[in-house]
C-alpha cells in the first residue's frame, strides 16, 4: 500500500492476476507489477533458503542401514 496509496485493492483482487491491468491506472501499473513481483519472489526465496539449509544439515548426517536387522526381544 505504501507504493500505491490510491489503489482500490478490492477491485484489483476481483479482477484477478490476468485482468488487473484493466483496473489499475496506467501510471500506477509499474508499481502494481513491482509489488506483485515482490509478493511472489519473497516466499520463493524463503522456501529456497530453507531447502538449502535443510540439505546442508542432511549432508552431515551419517548413513545408517537398517536392512536385515531383526528386532530383538530386549528392545521391545
Amino acid at each position: 500500500m505504501r507504493r500505491m496509496p490510491n489503489i482500490d485493492l478490492g477491485a484489483e483482487i476481483r479482477a484477478g492476476t490476468i485482468a488487473f491491468h484493466k483496473v489499475v491506472a496506467p501510471d500506477q501499473l509499474q508499481n502494481v507489477l513491482q509489488s506483485y513481483n515482490v509478493a511472489l519472489l519473497d516466499p520463493f526465496y524463503l522456501a529456497a533458503a530453507a531447502s538449502a539449509v535443510s540439505f546442508c544439515f542432511a549432508v552431515g548426517l551419517p548413513w545408517i542401514g537398517v536392512k536385515g536387522k531383526a528386532p530383538s526381544a530386549e528392545t521391545v
